[in-house]
């Protein structure tokens, strides 16, 4: 655990509204009381997918919040800080957060960060799930969104096939292994589809779109009942700026896209302008909140079937908390 990147970052995109930006998004509310509370929200690796929150947190604490983001390098480090109470807000996949509640996490969903954005990417000829036999498959952890969702892929597409799954935690260091042939296959998400069908056409193959197949909650926000009730206002902010955030990204792709240049310099601006239209046209922010409770079920099954069977949780009502998510919707 290390403290976030982030927090510079929040800086920069502060800098970059206050530059000239500021004019693409309406004012933030201003309450007739500043906002008081604070919070610690986990996270990982800075991506496309998680820069709505990084503008919604900019947001709280421009209300008078003091939100800070805490780093981790993996899903199972980050679910085992929320267990421990070392953050109060984990992000973590939701299929991951779902089996530490099998195992005695409090935690409930409480907002979906983004839908499942995993593809299963191969090389040379090995194009089928049958192909795989045998071969490397990289994913990201044990209990992470797509190393549950590849668990569940291959038993349900070619039982009989037995590939050697082996965690390659982040993104980047999976598309490398990719790339140098250190694996024959990998779970990578939308914007590493984009980077290698954009730099090496028709070398690499979609052997499955979980996106499609197994349109899951993935990174997912979720607390306590206590923290939930004894910061229920600030949670509500934290819900309704999202939805705002959604709102004007899907409205106006060019915030998403300046947000992306600020965070991700590295990337060269029209990849990234592809991999901003792949993500909204994808649609993996969920502009109402998330938590539909069928694909919450279908989120739990993928998660429970995947290890086994839970023993404690099996149904949606054990994993998430809509309540303040209505209530925000109600109000408008």
């Amino acid at each position: 655990m290390r403290a976030s990147r982030f927090l510079l970052v929040l800086v920069l995109l502060s800098a970059v509204a206050c530059a000239g930006g500021a004019e693409d998004r309406p004012p933030t509310e201003s309450p007739d009381e500043e906002r008081s509370g604070s919070a610690t929200i986990g996270t990982q690796s800075p991506s496309i997918i998680r820069i709505p929150t990084i503008m919604a947190v900019e947001r709280m604490n421009e209300l008078g919040y003091e939100i800070e983001f805490v780093e981790f390098d993996s899903t199972s480090t980050q679910v085992q800080a929320a267990v421990s109470g070392a953050i109060d807000i984990p992000t973590a996949a939701a299929a991951g957060q779902m089996a530490a509640m099998d195992g005695g996490y409090e935690g409930r969903l409480f907002l979906v960060m983004y839908i499942n954005e995993f593809t299963l990417l191969s090389s040379g000829d090995f194009t089928t799930c049958e192909s795989l036999e045998g071969q490397t498959v990289a994913i990201h952890a044990q209990t992470s969104a797509d190393g549950l969702i590849a668990r569940a892929w291959f038993d349900q597409t070619c039982p009989e096939a037995e590939p050697n799954l082996v965690v390659v935690e982040g993104s980047e260091n999976r598309l490398v292994a990719l790339l140098e042939g250190q694996v024959t296959a990998a779970t990578l998400g939308l914007d590493n589809l984009t980077q290698l069908q954009n730099e090496f056409p028709d070398e690499y193959n979609v052997v499955a779109n979980f996106v499609e197949e197994y349109p899951t909650y993935a990174g997912s926000f979720s607390a306590t009942p206590d923290f939930l009730s004894e910061n229920e206002q600030m949670v509500k902010d934290l819900i309704r700026i999202h939805l705002e955030v959604w709102d004007e990204i899907y409205s106006n792709p060019e915030i998403l896209l300046r947000e992306a240049g600020e965070l991700l310099p590295e990337i060269e601006s029209d990849v990234l302008a592809l991999m901003v239209d792949e993500y909204l046209e994808a649609g993996v922010f969920p502009r109402d909140g998330g938590l539909d409770p069928e694909l919450t079920e279908l989120t739990l099954n993928v998660a429970s079937d995947a290890v086994g069977g839970f023993t404690t949780v099996d149904a949606v009502e054990d994993v998430m908390d809509r309540s303040l998510l209505d209530s925000v919707l109600a109000e408008g």
